[in-house]
């Protein structure tokens, strides 16, 4: 499946150094004049808010599991439930895109994360 991606995508564009992005936007704030720049940008914002406002993220609590155990192992190995729980919490402020999210869901994702995903190799409380 990755061989199939690799050769079936086009190639990513190369990304410009900051400095080339600023001096492509002064050649077109001299071309086109600052205010039309600016009204283009103002349009874009508001699109985008436009979009986010309609678009409502959902949060499958089942890939949101998934993510954090996975994202925790990958960092940390070994690990404790609060490191969990900080992912946790980093997921769902991310997928509800600053709205405020049910409560106790970070909790219940780094648990079920926790008892799906993980094993206790210290004796110790899941919670520490």
């Amino acid at each position: 499946m990755a061989r199939a991606a690799r050769e079936e995508h086009p190639p990513k564009e190369e990304i410009l150094p900051l400095p080339v992005l600023r001096a492509r936007w002064r050649e077109a704030v001299a071309l086109f004049g600052a205010d039309i720049i600016d009204r283009l940008l103002e349009l874009a914002r508001r699109a985008a808010e436009m979009i986010r406002a309609r678009v409502r993220r959902v949060l499958d609590i089942a890939v949101a599991v998934l993510d954090v155990a996975k994202t925790v192992y990958v960092h940390h190995g070994v690990f404790r439930y609060r490191h969990l729980l900080a992912e946790a919490r980093r997921h769902v402020t991310q997928t509800s895109l600053g709205k405020r999210a049910e409560p106790g869901l970070p909790e219940q994702t780094a648990h079920q994360a926790a008892r799906a995903h993980c094993r206790n190799l210290g004796g110790q409380s899941s919670e520490g």
